[in-house]
């Protein structure tokens, strides 16, 4: 049995003391600080909540829509030039109208439909065109009985779209026939209705159970409710940030649902570790205010290096060049800062008022008394469980190691077949009336151009010319002389402009497509011309080249932050690199996850999704920044008490076995809390928000227990006092007092 960390010889009595020294440093500080100031942080606090409560209602009302394409690229150019020079819309919006009686033929048919464009304002419809006013039969279906019509909806900007599709919808009527509506708004606009509603479906499971959980492990009505408050209390403050945020950077409805995932997971563990802290302390030195300032300076150090390391690794996503990307960055940022802030203010306030309290409202569990599971994980810390497992991994590392390593590669297997593409209907759920519609476009208009490669030619010379009409009948017949270019038809021109589109039978991911695309771009353009190529196919390439340009960087950012943050929390240089190691194992696991459910279909029907075939590109990149930010999370907490240990004089194996003693039961449940939350969000039908929190959720499963307690332990056993070991730097002074002795069993482990 290992003496306190805190506890040491008194040079003047000659006695071991039985009081723990109070603790020094900035955390002890602040602690003291709050503890003294408690009721004016709090009234500060309950001020700064309702504001952001007033501030934040006004929140869903400046969500955007969209934002996985990048506006800057050759794609996002492409429809910005179609939607301006032929006034249709692009393809961002299609009406179908079908009759189960009439066909297009029928004087009927067509006077119903002109007359219910009619009912809609220009100042909601731009421009719209169909067959009986282009008179191309590509406009209608293969069974003549419906029509599509590709529409202009007025507006600049997505909301201004998404708004004039909304008027649209209420004002478009025809009796007797069915209306349908696909293109990308619509997919935008359905995407958002469903992340709204599944954030609240989420919000009705979550906390319930967050809850049963906490009183679970706390045995304490009071401790329990704690880490909700913190939680709510950083979610309400991060609205209303982001409200403020919302017209200098775009927040979207997806954006929203993964910073609530993300933020009410890590409130709740930073709640945790301080309240369990705290608790700690004040059964040692019986004073609430030295314990605030012990719990400040030990948990409350560790939650300070935690939230700084995870809002600048999830601001990495700004370096992307998509709208989501750079909101969902700053917005995650934003929220995991003001989690680690709450935590760090009246987090303590509250327990410095509370003090013994703290453990109000006592509940008797089966097997537990009135002690709670995590009193009795810590009770039994050097002969439990976590005590016993830490200290076979410790004495047997080789054998550890070698387990941790093969269970890894299995799971991680499947990533060998990962797919990466730009999201498109797939993502919505198969009973989406956008997605529906998408489909049964594809079906019933194959010559609709929803999903071929649209060519934007700008020419020199006037097309209504010879010259002009013979350029662009040259650079026509060099489109359909391209491999897999089975049908090129010219849509509409202006004087000089002209808007072809180029047929395929690939899927825009397709291997085949993607070479169709750079095939098209390749082309020399037209004398004194420019090209510009669009579609879905041009905007997955576009995704995947950005992703492809830009994730050097990404990494490279990611890899300074975490090694640098690790390396001032810990003043270790392996320390850093093992975290980096394992924290990339894990994310292995997670894109193995994901590929073998999302993209290749197993387990889809417990999951409640059809496979898409791929694994969304964006969601892929959102994936590795929270991993690896969740990951150094976890490596944080348990090699801080590790190193506070060692600090203490326990030598490298008795800190390791001791540290994930103390430890290995609440990481767990930390990591239970985040897994309950992240599962919650994977119920969700949209496959973008599934991805994620599958990812996450496999993630921080393996991770807390595979490789923070089987993998990390044994690392260090084999690495012993490299570990800790800096050069050319000033080491820590040695703790005064005799060294503690080696846990029993481990005097030969060094």
């Amino acid at each position: 049995m290992s003496s306190s960390p805190c506890a040491g010889t008194d040079p003047r009595a000659g006695t071991v003391r039985t009081t723990p020294a109070p603790p020094g440093g900035s955390g002890a500080r602040l602690g003291a600080l709050v503890a003294r100031h408690r009721w004016a942080v709090l009234w500060t606090t309950a001020l700064l909540l309702a504001v952001a409560a007033v501030v934040g209602a006004g929140l869903p009302a400046r969500l955007s829509h969209g934002g996985f394409t990048n506006p800057g690229a050759e794609s996002g150019r492409a429809l910005e030039a179609i939607e301006h020079h032929y006034n249709a819309g692009g393809t961002s919006t299609i009406v179908v109208f079908r009759s189960e009686t009439l066909t297009v033929d029928d004087l009927e048919f067509g006077e119903a439909v002109r007359s219910a464009l009619a009912t809609v304002p220009r100042t909601v419809l731009a421009g719209a065109q169909h067959y009986w006013n282009t008179g191309k039969r590509e406009l209608v279906s293969t069974d003549g009985h419906a029509a599509c019509v590709v529409v202009g909806l007025a507006g600049t900007g997505d909301h201004a779209k998404a708004a004039s599709y909304e008027r649209m919808r209420g004002l478009l009527h025809a009796d007797g026939f069915t209306v349908t509506y696909a293109g990308q708004v619509p997919l935008e606009a359905d995407l958002d209705r469903t992340v709204d509603d599944d954030l609240t479906r989420a919000e009705l499971y979550v906390f319930p159970l967050l809850f049963l959980l906490l009183l679970l492990f706390f045995g304490s009505l009071a401790a329990a409710l704690l880490p909700l408050a913190v939680a709510g209390a950083s979610l309400t403050m991060a609205f209303g940030v982001l409200r403020l945020l919302a017209p200098l950077v775009p927040v979207s409805y997806v954006t929203r649902n993964v910073v609530v995932m993300i933020a009410l997971g890590l409130s709740v563990d930073y709640a945790l570790f301080v309240v369990v802290r705290f608790r700690r302390e004040l059964r040692h030195r019986g004073d609430r205010h030295r314990a605030v300032a012990a719990t400040m300076a030990t948990a409350g150090h560790t939650v300070l290096y935690s939230a700084t390391a995870i809002s600048l690794a999830v601001l990495g996503l700004t370096l992307l060049p998509f709208p989501i990307t750079r909101s969902l960055g700053i917005g995650a940022a934003v929220t995991v800062a003001l989690a680690g802030a709450v935590s760090l203010t009246m987090l303590p306030a509250v327990l410095a008022v509370l003090g013994p309290r703290v453990d109000a409202g006592r509940i008797r569990l089966p097997g537990l008394g009135r002690a709670g599971l995590g009193r009795a994980w810590a009770a039994d810390q050097e002969t439990g469980f976590w005590y016993r497992l830490g200290r076979s991994a410790v004495t047997h590392p080789w054998a550890w190691l070698t387990a941790a390593v093969a269970v890894i590669a299995v799971l991680s297997a499947p990533v060998v077949g990962l797919h990466l593409a730009a999201s498109d209907q797939r993502t919505l759920p198969a009973g989406a009336a956008s997605r529906r519609a998408q489909e049964l476009l594809h079906e019933d208009f194959p010559a609709a151009a929803l999903d071929q490669l649209q060519v934007v030619a700008h020419l020199r010379d006037d097309i209504g010319g010879e010259p002009g009409k013979a350029e662009l009948a040259r650079w026509q017949e060099r489109l359909a002389g391209l491999p897999d270019a089975q049908d090129v038809r010219l849509r509409v021109s202006t004087a000089h402009s002209a808007l072809l589109t180029v047929a395929t039978d690939e899927a825009p991911d397709a291997p085949a497509a993607e070479q169709l695309v750079r095939a098209v771009r390749a082309l020399d353009p037209p004398d004194g011309g420019l090209v510009l190529v669009g579609g879905p196919a041009a905007a997955n390439v576009d995704v995947l080249d950005a992703l492809g340009a830009r994730l050097p960087a990404l990494v490279g950012y990611l890899l300074v932050v975490t090694l640098g943050l690790l390396f001032l929390a810990f003043r270790s240089l392996l320390v850093p690199v093992k975290a980096v190691i394992t924290t990339t194992m894990s994310l292995g696991i997670a894109y193995s996850a994901v590929t073998w459910t999302v993209q290749e279909g197993h387990g889809a029907r417990l999951l409640g999704l059809r496979p898409t075939g791929y694994v969304g590109a964006l969601e892929a990149a959102i994936m590795l920044m929270f991993v690896f930010a969740l990951s150094v999370d976890y490596e944080l907490f348990l090699i801080a008490q590790i190193r506070e240990l060692h600090r203490g004089g326990m030598d490298n194996a008795s800190a390791v076995v001791t540290g994930l003693g103390r430890t290995g039961g609440l990481i767990s449940a930390a990591a239970a809390l985040i897994v309950l939350v992240a599962a919650a969000f994977a119920t969700s039908p949209v496959v973008t928000v599934k991805e994620i929190a599958l990812g996450v959720l496999v993630a921080v499963a393996v991770d807390a227990t595979v490789v923070r307690m089987l993998l990390v332990p044994a690392t260090m056993r084999l690495l012993g006092e490299l570990n800790w070991w800096t050069p050319r730097l000033r080491r820590p002074a040695a703790p005064s007092g005799p060294r503690p002795a080696p846990l029993p069993g481990l005097e030969a482990v060094e």
